[in-house]
């Protein structure tokens, strides 16, 4: 027995939205609704001998006018075509998504309404455990659009810093181990939403407090203890690079000192840095 569903206009055109935009189709799925469309439009405007014709025929013949029945003002406005204009093949997924919003045609969906997040909630958190990150990162899952999750690696930079426990954290890395789990005892399918798939991506690692760090303690305490070294006198100024396991911090000379006194204050500096706990996670280069 089937089931009516009634939805708000409103969430009609969310969801065309939706599929229209955000849902990308293969190139073989548009050509094959292109063709559906335009021998739908050929059986309902010409005379029926002309239904058995080679396509490239009709297309040549019949361009103009298809164009303007199925999409108006979609298409002409942004190609400026004319009565000889012919479809060509890069014409073919802009047409059916025009035809698309004009509801001329709906292209056929495995997508579901059903949230990952909703589904998989139990499960999420023995995934981020299955990571085995340090302390210091936090994981997030997000789905604004049921089935495009995005997953977000938050570092606090000044726990990392002090933790002995710091490794290199890459993201396509946490991405195929994210996926393989899921693959491998869940059974989730990577891809498409179209397709009935997931769409998962991890973006580029978010380190956040970096700014609180560098101005409550680079700026406040490191620098200005560093300037106190007798070896600091050849020191003109100092720049730091945050990195996601650690920084570099590059010192500064005025005029030309010696190698020797150089690597004198380097030495110190790096000193200095373990015994605030820092190791040798920043690195001081010359």
């Amino acid at each position: 027995m089937s089931t009516k569903v009634i939805i708000k206009e409103s969430e009609l055109i969310s969801l065309v939205k939706r599929i229209v935009e955000n849902i990308e189709y293969d190139e073989l799925d548009y050509a094959n609704a292109f063709f559906q469309i335009f021998m739908d439009w050929i059986r309902k405007n010409t005379p029926e001998k002309f239904w058995s014709y080679p396509v490239g025929f009709l297309i040549r013949k019949y361009s103009y006018p298809f164009i303007k029945d199925v999409t108006g003002d979609d298409f002409y406005s942004r190609t400026g075509v004319n009565k000889d204009y012919v479809i060509g093949r890069y014409d073919i997924e802009r047409i059916v998504k025009s035809a698309i919003r004009k509801g001329h045609y709906t292209l056929p969906s495995l997508y579901s309404e059903e949230k990952f997040i909703d589904k998989y909630k139990k499960i999420i958190p023995t995934v981020i455990e299955n990571l085995e990150l340090p302390e210091y990162v936090t994981v997030r899952f997000e789905e604004n659009e049921p089935n495009f999750v995005k997953v977000f690696i938050d570092v606090l930079y000044s726990n990392m810093l002090l933790s002995n426990n710091v490794k290199s954290i890459n993201s396509n890395s946490i991405e195929r181990k994210i996926k393989n789990f899921l693959e491998n005892f869940v059974g989730v399918e990577f891809g498409n939403p179209a397709y009935g798939e997931i769409s998962l991506t991890v973006t580029p690692l978010n380190l956040y407090g970096i700014d609180e760090w560098i101005k409550d303690v680079l700026n406040k305490k490191i620098k200005k203890h560093i300037r106190t070294f007798p070896e600091a006198k050849i020191l003109k100024s100092i720049r730091f690079e945050p990195l996601s396991d650690g920084g570099i911090m590059k010192l500064i000379f005025a005029n030309y000192p010696s190698y020797s006194s150089r690597n004198a204050l380097r030495d110190k500096v790096r000193g200095y840095f373990k015994e605030l706990g820092y190791g040798e996670k920043i690195r001081v280069e010359l």
